[in-house]
């Protein structure tokens, strides 16, 4: 496989991006550690909280009886209606955290590593990760 200019010249912009890309980590890292007091009791626990007694059990009742998932799937997109609903008339939401807490404690903008095998393109085009989670990642393409 020969390399030309081309390709060395992509090697160090791709170099370039791996190392913004550390440095979105670490960012988001330290971010998420000074933000833990703030984060901690009124949201970290009772998130956990809410998986430990709500979530959990449910999941292992659809792990032993599986007909029931529909019926629970149902339940929650009923939830979640009415709390898009309700949160059309008072901008408060009932069942998730409100937009700034899911920033602030559980959201980075990162830069993802670039992909070093296809220098010829290596990195990725394009703002989605493939799930539809709404996390906020952004691709960086090196070429």
């Amino acid at each position: 496989m020969a390399f030309n200019i081309a390709d060395i010249g992509n090697f160090f912009t791709c170099l370039g991006i791996l190392f913004q890309s550390i440095g979105t980590y670490i960012t988001c890292a330290f971010q998420k550690i000074t933000s833990l007091g703030t984060c901690l009791a009124p949201y970290y626990v009772i998130s956990c909280l809410f998986f430990m007694f709500i979530t959990l059990p449910i999941d292992i009742i659809c792990w032993f009886l599986p007909q029931l998932e529909p019926i629970f799937n149902t339940i929650g997109h009923l939830f979640t209606s009415f709390d898009q609903t309700f949160y059309g008339f008072s901008k408060f939401y009932l069942f998730q955290w409100p937009d700034n807490v899911v920033t602030r404690c559980y959201t980075c903008n990162i830069i993802p590593f670039p992909d070093f095998g296809d220098l010829g393109h290596c990195g990725d085009s394009g703002n989605d990760d493939g799930n539809d989670d709404g996390d906020q990642v952004q691709y960086v393409k090196c070429s």
